[in-house]
């Protein structure tokens, strides 16, 4: 197996840019803005030099401030071709829910405390007996960036997201679910790292765990440092629907969650879509996690079945190897109590000797992980190791 690229670390903000002359900068300055009023459909930017990184290119439909002057782009600021190099993607981003109105509205506030201000908010509400737009009334009244669509009936999480992406208008996407919350610079951060990375199309990033049925200690998953499209044959994109976000035009039609999945349907669509593009990670806590016992959309006893299917699916593209690794997997989620324990024991033993010491390795390390509070080091312990295969 070919060794995972170096790792991708943000480090600035923005390509380097050559000067253009003055005949032909496609900036030009609007000299009445200078920051009195409010400019809808300008990019304000430091006057020193024509051409801006993303990190001094402010949000429309705000005030500059100091230092900083309104610039209007007749031309595009780089090549056309690449969609991430325009200065302010619309990011839609996804967020279905279901009877959890407070969780929702620490998550949806989470999102409009976002440092990048240009997205849209694409609530799919899958059949709540107390109808999310209650909520979003008090949470963003007369934001026209929050939209909501409300099911009929219960379909689950995969439809109500299926919903969501036929409503989406941004080449961005943006995953988090109603239980979860972003950091103030997540989509900063993100688009960033996408505009000075032009072949990456999927990007996810570390983040914070708080599990309120043991206490409230918030710990660090701190995933691998790099990942390919082959590593998620092997496991799911870490930070999945949490800080996982993908650039439409970069994974052809694939953005779309099979319905007929039990479970990890999300693992399926990361696995289609990383075959089109490359996959980076923003090295930032970007996002929390938070583990409760409340009502779920998806079914965690179906992952079995979820397994299953995915072996059915992804079967042609494993290595032997991977597959002993799925199907010890499988084995693992049969049973309760110690015939559970006994099946995660007797799945160590497989067909395939490298399937067999990864699992061994694994076991191990989610053991150490949970002494050590370290969650991410399973994911980036079995990455290591494929990139050594």
């Amino acid at each position: 197996m070919q060794r995972p690229s170096p790792k991708l670390r943000v480090q600035a903000i923005g390509p380097s840019l050559s000067r253009t002359s003055a005949s032909t900068d496609p900036i030009r300055r609007i000299p009445e803005c200078q920051g009195g009023s409010k400019c809808s459909s300008r990019s304000w930017r430091k006057s020193s030099s024509p051409w801006p990184a993303t990190s001094q290119i402010l949000h429309r439909g705000s005030l500059p401030p100091p230092g900083f002057q309104c610039y209007e782009s007749n031309q595009p600021r780089t090549l056309a071709t690449n969609p991430m190099t325009r200065a302010n993607p619309l990011v839609s981003v996804v967020l279905p829910t279901r009877n959890r109105p407070d969780r929702l509205g620490r998550a949806l506030a989470s999102v409009l405390r976002q440092s990048y201000t240009r997205f849209e908010v694409l609530i799919v509400d899958d059949a709540s007996t107390i109808p999310a737009d209650e909520l979003v009334d008090r949470v963003a009244p007369g934001d026209r960036r929050v939209k909501v669509k409300r099911l009929s009936e219960r379909a689950g999480a995969a439809a109500a997201r299926n919903a969501a992406f036929a409503d989406a208008q941004g080449d961005v996407v943006a995953f988090i679910d109603d239980d979860d919350e972003w950091k103030p610079q997540k989509l900063e951060r993100q688009l960033a790292f996408f505009y000075d990375h032009p072949s990456v199309g999927i990007l996810t990033a570390d983040f914070e765990i708080q599990d309120e049925r043991k206490s409230a200690r918030i710990i660090q998953y701190r995933g691998p440092q790099s990942l390919t499209p082959a590593h998620l044959l092997w496991f799911n994109l870490p930070g999945s629907f949490i800080c996982g976000t993908l650039r439409r035009s970069a994974v052809g039609d694939e953005l779309w969650l099979d319905q007929s999945f039990p479970s990890v349907e999300d693992w399926d669509m990361w696995v289609r879509c990383s075959r089109h593009t490359t996959i980076g990670i923003v090295k930032e806590i970007l996002g929390r996690v938070t583990i409760h016992t409340e009502e779920r959309l998806s079914d965690p006893a179906s992952e079995l079945q979820g397994l299953k299917a995915f072996e059915r699916r992804h079967q042609a593209s494993m290595s032997n190897a991977c597959l002993a690794f799925l199907r010890a997997h499988q084995r693992m989620e049969m049973g309760k109590g110690w015939r559970k324990r006994f099946n995660v024991l007797r799945s160590i033993v497989t067909p395939s000797a490298g399937a067999s010491t990864l699992i061994l390795i694994e076991q191990v390390s989610r053991q150490l992980g949970m002494f050590r509070a370290d969650p991410g080091l399973v994911e980036r312990t079995i990455a290591r190791a494929l990139s050594f295969d």
